[in-house]
Formats: C-alpha cells, structure tokens, sequence
C-alpha cells in the first residue's frame, strides 16, 4: 500500500533529460540507486529504488514518458526518518532542474559517434548561434607539445584559432568540446575576430546530435595510413572516412 506519493513537475523536458535531472537530484542528496527497473505494464518508463547509505526505508521515484510525470512514493512498512526531508528536497531539486532544462537548447550524452555528444533539447533554428568554443589559448608551438606528449591526450579538443594562436577545451572547456565531427554536419564553426563560435547550417530537431566538420590540417603528406589514424565515424552516406581535411 502506497502511504505517500508526490508528482514532480517535469513539463517540456525529454526522457534522457528527465532521468538525468531525478539522477543528478538523487546524488546531490547523497541518495544511492540500488535498482533501476523499468515497469513492465509502462513500457520506457523508469523506477528507481533510493537508499540512503546503510539506513533502514526505501523512496522510490517512477516516470511515465508518454504522460510525461513522475511521483515519488514510500510504501508501507519502508518508512524512516530520512524519507519525508528527502522527498521534499528531491522535489524541490527536481523542479528546479526541470525548469532550467526547458531553456537549455542542449544536453550531453553518450553518442554514437564518438564517446560523449552534444544533443538537441528542442528545436534549434537555423543560424542560431548555439554556442561558444572556449578554453585555454595557447600558441601553436604549446599546442604541438601536448599533442605529442601522449597519445591518450584528446587532440580534438584542440581548435586552431588562427598561425598563432590554438585553444586547447580540455582546460577550462566548456560543452562544446563534446560536439563531434560529421561529413555531413548540421552545425558550423565560425571565427569571429579570434573568437569561435558554433552556429546551426540547418533546423535541428530534437534529439539530434549536433555536429560540425572538422577538417582538421596537416602538414604530413596525405596518405591513407593517415587518414585512417585520424578515422571518422559519423556514418554519414557523404562520410569521407577522415576527420583530415582531404578536399
């Protein structure tokens, strides 16, 4: 018997951002996940069971995508102490974070590109500028030193501003070090007086992973070994095969 249940308010916000906003909720309280199911009457939707470390009591949270809500709720014979607070704290946390993702034009997310990527929350316009490429500049010569260092270092998070001057977004970097490459992007880099910005080619639709084409240059002669080092996995049918400038 359900003893308490309370809706949380989560309007305009997609699935994966909605998990991601209960979750990130969750861990800001100290709140674990020791089951993460998804209901089988619901198909998509997704139950949590929240423990908070070796105390005694169970809350547990369940979205519906296709009425896009949640409740929490605290079954009969789990309550204890630390129940009732958090529940009003995930609430107001989750209210919070839902508020702000129906601004946020973007999320970040694993991609099937590469590693981690930058996806639409809504629909994006065409020229809009959707966001700044910032890190730590540094002259070309620093930028080399790093890239040879080791061959674990992220070379794409290296953007050449200019003959002098390379930022490198794995220091003090923001989201758009996770946008990947594409032959066939929906995005573009812009250079505006040495500033970098990332503006839409095209309307995005929600969900769609944001993209911009590298082509990335070398001096080392343009050979197939090459530009298979620096391979692409866009999947696009205009892939290329390389994130190499090769045109």
């Amino acid at each position: 018997m359900v003893i308490e249940r309370v809706e949380l308010q989560l309007e305009g916000n997609s699935r994966q951002d909605v998990r991601s906003i209960i979750e990130e909720a969750a861990k800001t309280l100290g709140l674990v996940a020791t089951q993460v199911t998804t209901l089988s009457t619901f198909p998509g939707s997704v139950h949590w069971h929240f423990k908070q470390g070796k105390g005694r009591g169970t809350l547990e949270a369940t979205y519906w995508p296709d009425r896009r809500r949640a409740w929490l709720s605290v079954r009969s014979g789990r309550e204890a102490e630390w129940i009732a607070p958090a529940i009003r704290a995930l609430k107001r946390l989750v209210a919070t974070g839902a508020k702000a993702g129906r601004y946020r034009l973007y999320s970040i997310r694993n991609s099937p590109i590469h590693g981690r990527g930058v996806f639409a929350l809504r629909r994006i316009p065409k020229g809009t500028r959707v966001i700044e490429y910032l890190g730590e500049r540094i002259s070309q010569d620093e930028a080399t030193r790093r890239y040879e260092e080791t061959t674990q270092y992220p070379f794409t998070f290296l953007f050449e501003v200019d003959e002098t001057t390379v930022i490198d977004a794995g220091v003090r970097g923001n989201s758009a070090r996770y946008i990947n490459h594409s032959c066939s992007p929906n995005c573009e880099s812009l250079n505006e007086g040495g500033r970098i910005y990332i503006e839409a080619l095209r309307a995005i639709l929600p969900g769609e992973e944001l993209t911009y084409d590298y082509r990335l240059e070398t001096e080392e002669p343009m050979t197939r070994r090459l530009q298979a080092t620096f391979g692409c996995n866009c999947g696009s049918r205009r892939c290329r095969g390389t994130l190499l400038n090769v045109a």
